[in-house]
């Protein structure tokens, strides 16, 4: 829902966790603009993400991309971020079989350039579908049958507005990332 999108040049800069990983995150529109040639296949990726972010993870010498798209549900900051670019410790073969999904945070600053990131617990989901809890389009991929909600944006939507006017204990994952920023806009 283009309407909810809420990017806030705030976030840019690097951080680091109490794990020591470091997080890099920056404007994707800069991005594009930084590449000088665009294929017609890049500028259709340009407008569908122009008010996202290129969020990098390094930790221990290995490196994830992800693209992150900030946007507003009742007033709270989210996340949907899909990984574009990640490997399996040098098992290329292992990354041909992984499908990369969406995944929704919860964004929260909070004093002296602290940044909270709470994934949207999938167990929980998944539990609360179980039970008859909750109810959107959704399926259940591969061996160990993951959950993927199939349902369209607009569905999506409503259902997290729903989600965050729950009473629902433990809706955010129990990992969370509490992000120090160390310099600002990358």
């Amino acid at each position: 829902m283009p309407e909810a999108i809420s990017y806030q040049e705030s976030l840019l800069g690097t951080y680091t966790d109490k794990a020591g990983a470091t997080w890099i995150i920056s404007s994707a529109e800069a991005d594009f603009n930084k590449q000088n040639a665009l294929t017609e296949e890049d500028r259709k990726h340009f407008e569908a993400y122009k008010g996202s972010y290129v969020i990098e993870y390094q930790l221990k010498g290995e490196k994830a991309d992800f693209i992150g798209m900030p946007f507003l549900v009742n007033g709270q900051l989210l996340l949907d971020c899909v990984p574009v670019n990640f490997n399996c410790n040098g098992a290329g073969i292992a990354d041909q079989h992984l499908l990369p999904t969406h995944s929704v945070a919860k964004l929260e600053m909070g004093p002296s350039n602290t940044l909270k990131i709470d994934f949207m617990d999938e167990d929980r989901v998944d539990e609360l579908l179980k039970n008859g809890q909750l109810r959107i389009e959704h399926s259940k991929i591969g061996l160990l049958e993951t959950l993927v909600l199939t349902a369209k944006s607009e569905q999506l939507y409503r259902f997290l507005e729903r989600y965050l006017e729950a009473d629902i204990e433990d809706k955010w994952n129990s990992k969370n990332f509490e992000l120090s920023k160390v310099d600002e806009k990358s």
